[in-house]
């Protein structure tokens, strides 16, 4: 069995609806309909070709350049894949661990994810994650970004030389489809500045916040959950079938 977030349903029932072209127009780059399978299970591409004059002026050169990189070598290809966010295993919980909402799109070159799920005990430093984020994000030169990239995301494993070039542009490339941190925050992980901040605040700068540890991780997930419900309402007409899904424990074999 592969795990929750590289699930075909997955990408069925939550990917292709939260990260669609209709919610945010970037999206147009994942290819949902030709979903690439591994032995871990499922990734999603990203398109081959695109329609231009279907793109407004704002996206156009970002699109166009994210896919002319993920083109450059078409037999290792650049692609998309669930990762856990905030992880409430330390509540007890695990099947709201393994539900729908707990996952979030990230380039699978890299191993970005492994950067983002590194761990302080049971916790998830995603605060960390979100800091180095904001870091990146002030930074203006493309190659004191791609010094930022290699330091604080990315893990080789096995990646051979002749890709680590393309994989630091592709990165660059993705993040320029954002207008800056709080955007991606938006898009990527559906929370809000206000929520951001909070979870920086109590994991790196330790501030006074109002909030224990606790209650800012039921903050985001609340904001979360009501992002994710706007967006099902907005675009799809969901209804009594938005609720049953979002009950699913995504850890069942039944669900591949």
């Amino acid at each position: 069995m592969c795990d929750p977030d590289r699930k075909k349903i997955v990408n069925d029932v939550f990917y292709r609806k939260i990260y669609s072209s209709e919610v945010w127009e970037p999206w147009v780059i994942l290819d949902h309909d030709n979903l690439t399978y591994y032995s871990h299970g499922y990734c999603i591409p990203i398109v081959k070709q695109y329609d231009p004059e279907k793109l407004s002026d704002k996206y156009i050169d970002r699109i166009k350049r994210i896919i002319e990189i993920s083109n450059r070598h078409p037999n290792y290809g650049m692609m998309f894949s669930g990762d856990a966010d905030y992880n409430l295993k330390r509540f007890g919980n695990d099947k709201q661990t393994h539900s729908l909402y707990n996952f979030s799109l990230l380039p699978v070159r890299g191993g970005i994810n492994r950067k983002k799920g590194s761990r302080s005990g049971y916790n998830e430093q995603f605060g960390l994650f979100l800091q180095g984020l904001k870091d990146y994000f002030g930074i203006k030169d493309d190659k004191r970004k791609k010094g930022f990239i290699k330091t604080n995301f990315i893990s080789w494993g096995r990646t051979k030389d002749e890709y680590k070039e393309t994989v630091l542009d592709f990165y660059i490339a993705y993040f320029d489809l954002f207008d800056g941190f709080c955007d991606y925050c938006e898009k990527v992980y559906l929370i809000d500045r206000v929520t951001v901040d909070k979870i920086i605040g109590k994991e790196v700068n330790k501030k006074n916040i109002d909030t224990t540890y606790d209650n800012v991780v039921k903050l985001y997930w609340e904001n979360r959950k009501k992002r994710i419900r706007e967006i099902y309402t907005e675009y799809f007409n969901a209804g009594k079938e938005y609720d049953e899904l979002m009950t699913w424990d995504l850890g069942e074999e039944q669900f591949v």
